[in-house]
């Protein structure tokens, strides 16, 4: 929110979840300001983004990247599901 709406009061933020074939994404888009094209959640500096990369990449086994969006912003986690529907 700080970063997507800066400059401005609303804004329109979307999560869906979703699994196929033993692969759960889950999406967080917003209509805000779009990142640097050449934005990398593991290179930043910012405490909370290391933490989610750490956690989605390191201790799950997943990815997470964050992209422009049409408009916005788009970050999406992608986890293989574990053993017993975990």
């Amino acid at each position: 929110v700080r970063h997507g709406f800066a400059g401005r009061d609303s804004g329109l933020i979307t999560i869906t979840a979703s699994e196929q074939q033993g692969v759960i994404t889950v999406q967080v888009a917003n209509d805000g300001s779009q990142p640097p094209l050449d934005f990398d959640p593991s290179k930043t500096t910012g405490l909370g983004m290391r933490i989610i990369h750490r956690l989605v990449t390191s201790d799950l086994g997943g990815s997470f990247v964050i992209a422009p969006g049409h408009p916005g912003a788009i970050a999406k986690i992608t986890l293989q599901r574990g053993e017993n529907g975990r």
